[in-house]
């Protein structure tokens, strides 16, 4: 668990969608440098009004998990965490009794059970047993202590279930009691169970699933609304790079994303880029204060997008096509970042100077009977350069 900075205010985002200010918390998030899409913030939106948990499913990559880390960090709420894996225990989720504890509770009773008068033994005993069985003897895995967390204070805290396509069917089970009413019964606990019992206060509850490893069932998926994660178009990518990572500049966020748009394009790969990749891969790029991508030094960056020997090994084949489109203006990319960036716009106009002028050499030494001065055997393209600057 990760707990809420106690020098700065929680704030409570159910309540916050509640009161119509949905936009407010967009912000809120954004300012994080996470920028959610807007189709699934408001799926999540949903969830909050509902009281229902949110199944977000998509790729690796995708911005799943990070969503719920934005979410802490833009609210300030208690955080408990849960990564499905192979043999994962339910009480590591939910609760288990402290045997240990009992036992050398009980070894601790005996000797004040036989001082006691000879007619109170039996009824000394008998409460010493029932008391092994009640709250400060029992364990709670992160699910319930995040839920009787909120019951306690009187205030929702955030829970995320990551990857739960590796849980397995018996924590699904398990875990239905607690999606659909906020409390996890418990054998033989005096107060029958923990947990919390108020709507207003039920954890704020995010489960992940690349869909991977096997199928949810349909019970635990009814207690979630579903959200799905898709790539972002190049311009969302870019505005996602440009709060993540403001301290990079045009040429490096354009370099990546231009060659990750490439290798998206490359059809027969195992895996391919998301954007994470892009975030890794414009920080590498920024770091290493890379000038301009070439077939000597693109080459060091592969460990960044191919995730296997044969992609690797297609990828360098197709080395050509890839720097092609990292050189070339890119309107999506480009554009909107000469937009942004006055010397972004400069570079780019200064680009298509040079062609311009190029072609009018070429035009004037070229046989007046050439109708196509585009013709194949020039590699240059009226429409690789076509940005006009914005004013700035």
């Amino acid at each position: 668990m990760m707990p809420s900075n106690p020098d700065k205010p929680k704030i409570n985002p159910r309540q916050m969608v509640k009161d119509g200010r949905q936009n407010e918390l967009y912000a809120l998030i954004s300012a994080t440098g996470y920028i959610p899409d807007e189709g699934n913030f408001s799926d999540f939106c949903q969830s909050l009004l509902s009281g229902f948990a949110l199944l977000a499913t998509g790729n690796p990559g995708s911005g799943k998990t990070v969503f719920s880390d934005a979410l802490f960090e833009a609210c300030n709420l208690d955080y408990y965490t849960v990564t499905g894996r192979d043999e994962l225990r339910q009480e590591e989720l939910l609760c288990s009794w402290d045997t240990p504890e009992q036992e050398f509770f009980m070894q601790q009773a005996r000797p004040l059970i036989a001082a006691r008068p000879e007619n109170e033994r039996l009824q000394t005993l008998s409460m010493c047993r029932e008391q092994r069985w009640t709250r400060e003897f029992l364990i709670l895995g992160e699910v319930a202590a995040a839920y009787q967390r909120a019951g306690e204070n009187g205030f929702p805290t955030l829970l995320r279930l990551d990857e739960v396509d590796k849980f397995g069917a018996a924590i699904e089970d398990a875990l239905l009691s607690p999606l659909a009413a906020g409390v996890i019964y418990v054998e033989r606990l005096a107060e029958g169970f923990v947990g919390c019992t108020e709507a207003e206060f039920l954890p704020i509850v995010i489960s992940t699933s690349n869909d991977s490893r096997h199928e949810l069932s349909l019970p635990f998926r009814d207690r979630h609304l579903h959200t799905y994660f898709a790539t972002p178009s190049l311009a969302k990518e870019l505005e996602i790079l440009l709060a993540r990572c403001p301290e990079i500049g045009p040429a490096n966020l354009s370099q990546a994303l231009k060659l990750l748009d490439a290798i998206r394009s490359v059809a027969g790969l195992s895996h391919y880029p998301s954007v994470r990749t892009a975030i890794q891969l414009a920080r590498a790029f920024e770091r290493d204060k890379v000038v301009e991508l070439t077939e000597g030094n693109v080459s060091v960056y592969f460990t960044y997008f191919a995730k296997n020997w044969r992609d690797a090994e297609y990828l360098k084949k197709q080395l050509p096509y890839l720097l092609s489109c990292v050189g070339t203006f890119h309107q999506e990319v480009d554009g909107l970042l000469a937009e942004r960036d006055a010397e972004w716009a400069k570079h780019w106009a200064r680009q298509r100077g040079l062609v311009d002028f190029f072609l009018s050499e070429k035009l004037s030494d070229a046989p007046v009977a050439d109708s196509s001065p585009f013709g194949e055997s020039g590699n240059v393209f009226q429409n690789d350069f076509s940005f006009t600057p914005a004013t700035m």
